[in-house]
């Protein structure tokens, strides 16, 4: 997968400088780089809220799906609070409070 470039720096103001650009994120590599390893998803089905998720037989299709194609992961994510659940339980970051 292909990272994603950096973000530009902001203006200076005044006789201030301006502040630098943000590095880019690195593209996810290996199991451990990738959330939606099998063993990170084994991981996650453990925890018994998780768990609940996957016996909605539409929720396992639309995983399976966003399993295949990982790039939907973020859309789904803002269609369905349970995959923001798994993002968190994955990642540890709580995209919800930005």
């Amino acid at each position: 997968m292909q990272g994603m470039g950096g973000m530009g720096g902001m203006g200076g103001m005044g006789g201030m400088g301006g502040m630098g650009g943000m590095p880019g994120m690195g593209g996810m590599g290996g199991a451990g780089g990738n959330p939606l390893s099998a063993e990170n998803l084994e991981r996650v089905k453990s925890v018994p809220r998780i768990a609940e998720y996957f016996k909605d037989p539409q929720f396992a299709s639309t995983f399976e799906m966003v399993k295949q194609q990982p790039q939907m992961l973020m859309q789904m994510v803002q269609m369905d609070p349970r995959y923001m659940d798994i993002f968190k339980e994955l990642t540890g970051i709580d995209i919800g409070g930005m």
